[in-house]
């Protein structure tokens, strides 16, 4: 998934020029922002099976109540291209792709009903000359056995990122690949609390509060 290797022969003075050319042509308010959609999509790195269990996913957006992750002291951008329903529909959509290239069987009449609510997707950038592009989400997952928030705050050169430290792009496309890897990433760990959920006997009830779960922490 590293995108930068083939730019290992390219001085990093000049790979860092033209990326700050790019931010700032970039800042032109509105010249970069274009379809949330058109953000790229990276497979879980693990194969999932869910096994064609039947499943209904029910999206909520709570964007608006969130202004600081879980997981990380980054805080969501504002006046990205994710903030509308674009990056609503683009998180759904990317959801649901991975969960029935994991064998899931989507039913609108299942009775295994998960609620899914988006708290938190946006890209950001930090740095002047140095720059780190990060990728934030955040989203709640309950169910009859479920009851956990899945948190990211991936950043290019991190071990699992699209992005590595020598990549080069515009930042319209940089901030999509971050986006994508941190979906990926969060949806992937859910995926496979999913899995578990549904071969082992649920629990009475449900927990009171969530779970805050990262990628990087180990399932239950």
């Amino acid at each position: 998934m590293k995108s930068g290797g083939r730019f290992g022969g390219i001085p990093g003075k000049l790979m860092l020029f033209a990326f700050t050319a790019a931010m700032l042509w970039c800042g032109v308010p509105g010249l970069c922002h274009g379809a949330a959609a058109d953000a790229p999509y990276y497979a879980p790195k693990k194969p999932i099976d869910l096994g064609g269990r039947s499943v209904q996913f029910v999206f909520t957006d709570l964007r608006g109540e969130y202004t600081q992750l879980a997981c990380s002291d980054a805080a969501p951008a504002g006046g990205t291209e994710f903030d509308d329903k674009d990056g609503f529909d683009f998180f759904k959509n990317y959801l649901l792709r991975m969960a029935k290239e994991s064998s899931a069987s989507i039913e609108h009449s299942s009775d295994n009903v998960i609620q899914v609510q988006l708290e938190v997707l946006s890209p950001r950038i930090f740095g002047f000359l140095f720059l780190r592009v990060h990728g934030l989400t955040q989203f709640s997952v309950k169910s009859k056995s479920l009851n956990n928030r899945y948190c990211s705050d991936m950043k290019d050169g991190d071990p699992d990122s699209p992005l590595s430290l020598t990549s080069v792009g515009t930042r319209k496309s940089a901030m999509r690949t971050m986006v994508s890897g941190s979906t990926t990433k969060t949806v992937e760990a859910f995926l496979a609390d999913l899995s578990k959920s549904l071969v082992e006997q649920p629990p009475h009830g449900e927990q009171e509060n969530p779970e805050v779960k990262t990628p990087d922490q180990p399932s239950r």
